[in-house]
Order: C-alpha cells, then sequence, then structure tokens
C-alpha cells in the first residue's frame, strides 16, 4: 500500500517529484529521454537499467546512463541496487549558480 498522498502514474503527464523509469535497452534510453526530463521539473528521477548478470542484460550500461542525464543538465548523487535484476541511478536538476 503507498503513503498517503502518493500517486502512481504509469505515464507522464504533468510533473512528478520522484520519477522511476525503467529502461531496458539505449534505444529506449535515447527515445525517451526528452520526454522523461521534461516531466522532471524539480525532484529526482531514478533512471534504472538492466544489470550485467540479468537475463534481462542487454546493451546499456551505467556509463550510458550516467552520461544521458549529465548531457541533459542533471546530476546524479545516489546509486543503488535495486534487486537482483535491476540497478539505479538517482538525478535532479543541475543547480543554477547564482
Amino acid at each position: 500500500e503507498l503513503p498517503e498522498g502518493v500517486e502512481l502514474k504509469e505515464t507522464m503527464r504533468g510533473t512528478a517529484s520522484l520519477i522511476l523509469w525503467f529502461i531496458p535497452t539505449r534505444k529506449v534510453l535515447s527515445s525517451g529521454f526528452e520526454r522523461i526530463g521534461a516531466g522532471l521539473v524539480s525532484g529526482s528521477l531514478w533512471m534504472i537499467w538492466p544489470k550485467l548478470s540479468s537475463a534481462l542484460a542487454g546493451d546499456l550500461r551505467e556509463g550510458d546512463v550516467r552520461a544521458a542525464g549529465l548531457k541533459a543538465g542533471l546530476v546524479d548523487y545516489k546509486i543503488c541496487a535495486v534487486d537482483e535484476t535491476w540497478s539505479g541511478l538517482l538525478f535532479t536538476r543541475r543547480k543554477e549558480k547564482a
């Protein structure tokens, strides 16, 4: 059960304070990043990809995910093993320098 006030959406309509994006391939990363990144006005984005040891492993690596985020003006600040199949990097918008 989700905590009070949490709304789970399966599509990117509007904005969100936290986005969990499961990315199986480089193609999905490159084709969906503009749409997903636009939904992150403030808050955080978990970019989650299959581990190399996973049965879902494909052509996507941690370096690809980090590079895409940095190129879009995001900064990663946490990494985690989601479970035995998925790894994730947590991003947020880079703060503007005063």
